[in-house]
């Protein structure tokens, strides 16, 4: 059961960073005339890599991490698996709140005939930020997972 956890951990830990460096990319590229059709199947792709890529990956993600710190005794007094454990929780709404909303609510932006542009670009502003707050905790959570210090939790 550990191996199969690990091995899921890690395979959907590679599929929440493709998510979110193909999300960067795209967001990179995205024309600057927000009307016209190539920016409207830019932003559906991104809905797409969301829906089918980010969310399923990270859940996996989280819960085979959640599951590894409940079957594996040597992880209960880990401390660097709590703080995992808490970057990961932390990552979830970030996922959410962060990267998806603002993703759909632009999208329903592009697909909405009284188009904003300021609030478009607010929205666009704020995923720039959280891909690159996402991308920076995953990197940590790999250098904890590498390093694993030697913090343990206090007997009580």
């Amino acid at each position: 059961m550990k191996k199969v956890l690990k091995f899921s951990h890690t395979l959907s830990a590679f599929g929440l960073s493709a998510a979110l460096i193909s999300h960067l990319i795209i967001l990179s590229i995205l024309p600057d005339q927000t009307h016209s059709a190539e920016y409207a199947n830019l932003r559906h792709t991104i809905t797409v890599f969301n829906k089918y890529l980010l969310i399923p990956s990270f859940t996996v993600v989280l819960v085979s991490g959640l599951l590894s710190l409940a079957f594996n005794d040597a992880f209960h007094n880990a401390g660097w698996v709590w703080i995992k454990a808490a970057l990961g929780l932390l990552m979830f709404e970030w996922v959410l709140i962060g990267i998806s909303g603002p993703a759909q609510k632009a999208q329903e932006l592009v697909n909405n005939s009284n188009f904003d542009l300021v609030l478009h670009a607010e929205l666009t502003r704020q995923e720039w930020v959280s891909l690159w707050v996402m991308l920076g905790v995953v990197a940590i959570n790999v250098l904890i997972s590498i390093w694993r210090p030697r913090y343990s939790r206090r007997s009580l």
